[in-house]
């Protein structure tokens, strides 16, 4: 914000994409002059018509819907496969459905990993591409928690948070164990019916004391798989 040029210039327009783009060329090297060091081109510029607004994917999706899919994550060390459990948690598996469909979980690292306890993804901070100001606007919310009578058991599929029980968005973990303590304070929302073997070569690989691994371990891709029968 630069308030102190309200008044004395004129403001005809506003970025609506590509604000990480002008980011980029603002941290760019400048000398004393203010301009920059090595050429930054504008290539093209093009009259492009207003595209119309994109649906959010499963916003109105009903929990017998939203059960007839399941969500594949591609891993480093291999494919996990999650069922989901809408009517026990609707609001958090249409999160988890939105966020994969659209793309928001690709590309993102297991930041967090406890031997015999969890591994922890989806943090969409963790992106190799950060998401857009609009994206996080439009696909970032915080969740009111949806507590039943799911156990933490050996893959379940739980959403994480700070102390704040509404201040989980898109960060998840899959237990490596039954984690009795677990259950009744996060939400579960989701098993492994595949990739086992998967979740226990996460859980063994080398971390530092902090929990993170010592080397990356992707979340490659999410993808939204809908059940033929």
């Amino acid at each position: 914000d630069q308030l102190q040029l309200d008044g004395q210039y004129t403001a005809w327009g506003h970025v609506v994409e590509g604000m990480e783009v002008v980011d980029k060329i603002s941290e760019s090297p400048a000398g004393p002059d203010q301009m920059a060091r090595e050429r930054i081109e504008i290539s093209k510029a093009y009259l492009r018509p207003i595209p119309p607004p994109q649906p959010i994917p499963f916003a109105d999706a009903t929990a017998e819907e939203m059960k007839r899919h399941r969500v594949r994550l591609s891993t480093t060390l291999g494919i996990i496969e999650i069922e989901l459990f809408p009517d026990k948690a609707p609001e958090t598996v249409r999160n988890f459905l939105k966020l994969s469909k659209a793309g928001l979980f690709d590309d993102t690292v297991w930041h967090r990993i406890v031997t015999g306890f969890v591994v922890q993804g989806g943090d969409v901070a963790t992106r190799t591409i950060p998401l857009t100001a609009e994206q996080a606007a439009k696909f970032v919310k915080n969740l009111q928690p949806e507590f039943s009578d799911l156990k933490h058991e050996k893959g379940s599929v739980s959403m994480a948070h700070g102390e704040a029980l509404d201040s989980a968005s898109t960060s998840f973990f899959i237990c490596l164990a039954p984690q009795p303590t677990l259950d009744g304070k996060f939400t579960v929302f989701g098993k492994v019916v595949d990739g086992f073997d998967v979740i226990d070569k996460m859980g063994a690989v080398p971390v530092f004391d902090n929990e993170k691994p010592k080397e990356r371990l992707d979340l490659i891709r999410a993808e939204v798989v809908e059940l033929t029968q």
